[in-house]
């Protein structure tokens, strides 16, 4: 059944609209004769690399704030998703009348499912037929993969105050929010520029209350004490099993069903058997996110067609300006997989023991740790330990052969013919062996590699 859209006219012409970076309006639900914010919700998808912007691609943290889905089409979810961006996409094209007025002809609207990019060879190899095909591009190991559309969605952003280095409580916070725009609406007609308005905002001095020793204390606070920080206010859920169980992965997959009781019982079963979802504290930053939303995981979302976003000008050489719909990401459920650890440099410690007769000598060190109080992930866990060991053995090894060298400087030099022959062999040993790999340190120290075996003694005249 599809849902009535409805979509708030934009009025260019507003002194309200034009005081903002975009023109905006407001997208609702009717239901049941009642406008209502939209909602919507998603199943599980399965991301093998996480749609959260990677911080080597985006290292300023304020353009790390969406998530990109790549929409696979062997993903019920997905398509889902697919379906329902449509739906919105539709219908505001059959209302961009009703939206723009007569401004409607200068506007160009960007659908909000994104056809894959590809580059001018491909582009100008393309027939007709192959069009409804997923494009191919090589991953990392160089086999050919689809490549899906795709949509973008916001994670919901919001202004936070912090006095002394903390941040203010929801009931301070609006205290100083209602006093900051009190005070904008009184002065709309000045037309303030951005550091005249930021002036008027300091003169500002509000009673909050704390708590100092369990005790609740008032204090007056003036706005040039308090520090304003841009940060992540989606809510976010994660879980990491420590194992899977049987087919649970294809319970991911199935639909949820739309019943009361349908909904219940997914949800029990889905705490069964992968735990119950917890809400980390520190998620404030793009950083901070980094430690939860990684790859091989599966991911639902709570998301809103939050605004009608429409250019003020159009881009140079552009024929129209552009409009479109922002999606912003309410809350996001992680279910983290667990991970192998195949890494061989794990492989490399093992056999650096004495491991006859001990098949898994090392394996109790080397376990994964995939609680969901750990704040790395699984794999940094793992190369965390995996380094001590290193560091330890080469450590011992370095002691062994210092004693070997303080023993071979008590010993007698044998004859020139034997020292000769001595290194020819070992010359013509080391050019038939590699160099050991130099092993790589993730904290700035060095480690050398060095033989048990004594070098021979120095020729003497």
């Amino acid at each position: 059944m599809s849902k009535e859209i409805v979509f708030e006219a934009i009025n260019v012409e507003d002194p309200i609209q034009k005081s903002r970076v975009q023109f905006e309006g407001k997208i609702f639900n009717m239901k049941n004769g009642k406008q209502q914010y939209a909602d919507e919700e998603t199943g599980f998808i399965f991301q093998k690399w996480p749609g959260f912007a990677p911080k080597k691609f985006n290292p300023d943290p304020t353009k790390r704030d969406f998530v990109r889905f790549s929409l696979d089409t062997e993903q019920k979810s997905c398509m889902e998703l697919k379906q329902t961006l449509n739906e919105y996409d539709d219908s505001f094209e059959s209302n961009r009348k009703t939206i723009f007025g007569k401004f409607d002809r200068l506007y160009k609207f960007g659908r909000s499912v994104k056809q894959p990019k590809v580059n001018e060879e491909e582009e100008l190899s393309e027939d007709e037929d192959a069009e409804s095909k997923p494009k191919e591009v090589k991953d990392d190991t160089n086999s050919l993969v689809p490549k899906f559309e795709s949509c973008k969605m916001k994670l919901k952003m919001d202004w936070f105050y912090y006095y002394q280095s903390e941040r203010l409580d929801k009931t301070n916070t609006n205290i100083v929010k209602k006093a900051v725009t009190d005070l904008l609406t009184k002065n709309k007609s000045l037309n303030l520029d951005k550091d005249k308005r930021k002036a008027l905002i300091n003169t500002l001095t509000f009673k909050l209350n704390f708590k100092e020793d369990e005790k609740s204390v008032q204090k007056e606070v003036r706005m040039d004490e308090i520090e304003q920080r841009k940060e992540i206010d989606t809510k976010v859920f994660h879980r990491r099993p420590r194992e899977l169980q049987p087919n649970s992965e294809e319970f991911l997959k199935k639909p949820r069903g739309t019943t009361s009781k349908e909904i219940d019982e997914y949800e029990n079963e889905l705490v069964k058997m992968f735990g119950d979802p917890e809400e980390p504290k520190d998620v404030r930053t793009p950083d901070e996110l980094d430690k939860y939303y990684s790859y091989n995981c599966y991911v639902r979302i709570l998301y809103s067609p939050f605004r009608v976003w429409a250019a003020k000008s159009k881009e140079p050489d552009a024929e129209k300006r552009k409009s479109g719909i922002k999606y912003v990401i309410n809350s996001i459920d992680i279910i983290q997989l667990p991970f192998e650890n195949n890494s061989n440099l794990s492989h490399k410690v093992v056999y650096s023991k004495y491991a006859f007769g001990k098949r898994n000598i090392g394996s109790d060190e080397l376990l994964i740790n995939q609680s969901a109080d750990t704040v790395f992930t699984s794999v940094e866990k793992a190369i965390e330990q995996v380094e001590k060991l290193v560091e330890k053995s080469v450590e011992i090894s370095v002691e062994k052969s210092g004693k070997n060298e303080k023993k071979q400087m008590k010993v007698e030099s044998e004859s020139e013919e034997s020292e000769e022959s001595a290194e020819e062999s070992e010359e013509s040993e080391s050019e038939s062996e590699p160099e050991p790999e130099p092993v790589k340190k993730a904290k700035g120290k060095t480690i050398v590699e060095t033989s048990n075996s004594s070098k021979p003694a120095k020729k003497t005249k």
